[in-house]
């Protein structure tokens, strides 16, 4: 199973490294018991 998530940007014309983002759901258990998942932020211009 697999979903794809948007995350807006700035364009800042800025050359960078690759970026990466890390999401965790959480609850009010602690600590957070969700998964961790990871991805890259794709550059599009």
């Amino acid at each position: 199973m697999s979903t794809e998530v948007t995350i807006p940007t700035i364009t800042d014309g800025v050359t960078e490294p690759e970026e990466t983002v890390r999401i965790q759901l959480v609850g009010f258990e602690e600590p957070p018991v969700g998964p961790v998942f990871t991805g890259r932020i794709e550059d599009k211009s």
